[in-house]
């Protein structure tokens, strides 16, 4: 049993040492332009379809660590279509709070 604890222990502290850094990597800000881009999310796009698009218009660094992120919070739900206006400088957390405040023009059709 004592010889199974800490090869045990070793792989779990590798891989929340992993997981953090893989976190820590791809939540911080694409690069220092403060440039802002117009970005439009369709209606009935879903989370890992945004994050795919925020990761085309080099918004964010990871388009899967943005789906994570916005499923295990429950901000998935919170994303409305509509036009927004971001920067590259954002880390991941700033682009999903101004992705879940509302966006600045909603479209009624």
């Amino acid at each position: 049993m004592k010889r199974l604890f800490l090869p045990l222990i070793f792989i779990v502290v590798l891989t929340a040492v992993a997981g953090f850094s893989w976190w820590n990597t791809n939540s911080k800000p694409v690069s220092q332009e403060t440039t802002s881009k117009r970005f439009v999310i369709p209606k009935g796009r879903s989370a890992s379809e945004i994050g795919e698009m925020l990761y085309r218009e080099g918004l964010v660094k990871n388009a899967l660590t943005f789906k994570f992120y916005v499923q295990v919070t429950g901000q998935a739900e919170k994303i409305q279509a509509g036009e927004y206006t971001l920067s590259s400088n954002l880390t991941l957390v700033d682009v999903i709070d101004k992705l879940t405040s509302g966006p600045e023009e909603l479209w009624v059709t």
